[in-house]
């Protein structure tokens, strides 16, 4: 068990991880685990308590054995086990195998007093037998938004990257909204999954005026851990430069929390990195480019680049 505190400019949380062995297909013995589990978050007062992966089921790799041990969300065994965790006011998350319209989901369900606040089914699973989610969730705790990924899914930057757009699209659409109004032009907030979005401006071509955000992380570790450490993922572009104290510092950044201490790890990295290496990033680009639905042949984004020729106005 561990538990850490999650601190946002909105709130505060409490989350516990409960690491605890699971036993495929005893739905009885994971059960009282889970409520063991619960009771310690009760007395520890944590906001959330984390369960792992699959685990009221159990984690398998036969389809027989999925399909055995696989639970339906409105089915005899999900009413019994919430049933069971109706008397605990924490919010928890625990995973189980989900039967759903003949498919196999690996699902985290969200649970609060008994009743499933919302689920997240894992987009990137790693069995043949389980079929990817497609939806991506937010919920929100004491002024907090969060959302859920499962093991392989923090390996790929889409699942993340959507949550984070999520948590702040409606906020910005707002802001957008507001500006517009003040010079006269009235707009309409429509929030879409990315791939939705796309689909609008690229091929339905619906929409008059696209305004597009791209914000790359300001955690320092995103430059330091490609760049500054041997075998990054973009080592090359600074000659595979290593420095032993700048290991040893980037190994202590990603495991502390408290950002005043964070703060002062990268400070000292970046001394030595400014003094030694041929390049280091000094700001974090942020771009909202607009596009305007009469420009044809053109898309607002910094990456692409254009052949002038095919670009006209449309009016």
């Amino acid at each position: 068990m561990c538990r850490r505190r999650s601190q946002t400019l909105d709130g505060t949380l409490r989350v516990g991880h409960y690491q605890c062995e699971c036993a495929p297909g005893d739905y009885e013995a994971n059960i009282v685990k889970v409520i063991e589990g619960l009771e310690f978050a009760e007395h520890e007062d944590l906001d959330i308590m984390v369960f792992p992966e699959s685990f009221l089921t159990g984690y398998f790799t036969e389809m027989e054995k999925f399909q055995r041990w696989s639970w339906a969300m409105d089915g005899p065994e999900m009413r019994g086990f919430l049933k069971r965790v109706s008397g605990f006011t924490t919010l928890f998350m625990v995973g189980v195998n989900e039967k759903r319209d003949g498919k196999i989901f690996n699902t985290v369900i969200l649970v609060e007093r008994g009743e499933i606040r919302g689920s997240y089914s894992k987009a990137f699973p790693c069995s043949e037998h389980e079929t990817p989610g497609r939806e991506f969730p937010v919920f929100e705790k004491n002024g907090v938004k969060f959302g859920i990924v499962i093991c392989a899914d923090g390996g790929y930057i889409e699942p993340t990257r959507i949550l984070a757009l999520k948590g702040a699209e409606e906020i910005m659409g707002e802001v957008l909204q507001a500006d517009l109004a003040a010079i006269g032009v009235e707009g309409k907030i429509t929030v879409m999954e990315i791939p939705v979005a796309l689909d609008a401006i690229f091929n339905k071509q619906d929409f008059d005026l696209g305004v597009l955000g791209d914000v790359i992380s300001p955690d320092p570790d995103l430059f330091i851990s490609k760049y500054l450490v041997p075998n990054g993922q973009a080592a090359g572009a600074t000659g595979r430069w290593s420095n032993e104290r700048v290991k040893q510092l980037t190994e202590e950044g990603r495991g502390t929390l408290d950002m005043d201490d964070r703060v002062e790890i990268y400070r000292e990295i970046y001394d030595i990195a400014m003094d030694q290496v041929p390049m280091v990033w000094l700001a974090w680009p942020v771009r909202h480019p607009v596009m305007h639905n009469n420009v044809k042949g053109w898309f607002a984004w910094g990456d692409i680049r254009y052949d002038w020729t095919s670009v006209w106005l449309d009016k």
